[in-house]
């Protein structure tokens, strides 16, 4: 079977063109796509044959197109997307609720300055490996009990098993990862930063078993609640305090992309004109699409 893959990056007037022309496209198998205005969204909600072929998908609103829309993206529903690896939010101010049918192949998500309340869809993301979230102010807790199916306490749930990073950033309404201790046997990185409200953490002296690191604010860390007096010790063997927050995780990112770009021929001068980018962020989203 041909096995293409399409690569969007272009102006918001021509995106719902571009993806005509994908629907038009008899061969295509695979398909990684950046949107910045709420009419493709619309136009890519409704074409269920180029949903059905995403492996990667990127939203951003560079110029309000989201905020002023005559109809604004609320919700994001993708349970048609089954075959989706990544997904991107990047400053979606109306975004709320991303919605999920189960994928066996969502590895990585980031979520950057929407005012999304609910990703309680991830439960149906059992291989995720990278979560990473900022500046969601609405954004209060990841899973409760009633999000992993049951109604009491989730003592001993294998919550994503698969999860290696976690990246929490300016969450000022975040209480809890989850509702009760979980299991996390993959996790490796857990990053808080200004997640002051964040007072306890997943973990017992069962939780955690390969984490290498802990980085957050030491106000924070000094806050925590713990299970126990041994929990708190194992833990503390794992804590930086470090604060190098969010520009730290997309340092990492970028270069990351960077040096996949070096491989064909790009010099890393243009790492250095990206680190210093007056929008960080969104220069970190537009590389990584076009690769």
């Amino acid at each position: 079977m041909v096995s293409d893959i399409a690569l969007l990056e272009v102006n918001a007037s021509a995106e719902t063109e571009k993806l005509e022309e994908l629907l038009s496209l008899e061969h295509l198998d695979e398909i990684a796509i950046h949107l910045t205005s709420s009419t493709a969204v619309q136009k890519l909600l409704g074409s269920p044959e180029l949903l059905e072929k995403i492996t990667e998908l990127v939203l951003t609103d560079r110029s309000t197109h989201f905020a002023s829309a005559a109809s604004p993206i609320s919700e994001f529903p993708t349970a048609t997307m089954r075959r989706v690896e990544k997904l991107d939010f990047w400053n979606c101010p109306s975004l709320r609720k991303v919605e999920l049918g189960a994928s066996l192949h969502l590895l990585h998500v980031r979520i950057w300055k929407c005012d999304i309340n609910d990703v309680t869809c991830l439960k149906f993301a059992p291989l995720l490996q990278t979560l990473a979230i900022f500046e969601c102010p609405e954004l209060g807790m990841i899973l409760s009990n009633d999000d992993v199916g049951s109604s009491e306490d989730v003592f001993g749930t294998d919550i994503f098993p698969f999860l290696v990073n976690l990246f929490l950033t300016d969450l000022p309404k975040m209480i809890r990862i989850c509702s009760g201790v979980a299991k996390f046997h993959s996790l490796k990185k857990l990053h808080v930063d200004n997640c002051s409200d964040l007072r306890w953490l997943p973990f017992d002296a069962n939780s955690a078993q390969n984490l290498e690191e802990i980085i957050g604010e030491k106000s924070w860390w000094n806050n925590l609640q713990w299970a126990s007096e041994a929990c708190h010790c194992f833990f503390l063997q794992k804590y930086d305090s470090n604060p190098r927050g969010r520009t730290y995780y997309l340092k990492m990112e970028l270069r990351r992309v960077m040096e996949k770009l070096m491989v064909i021929g790009v010099t890393e001068i243009i790492f250095e004109e990206c680190c210093s980018s007056v929008n960080f962020p969104l220069c970190a989203a537009k590389i990584n699409i076009l690769l």
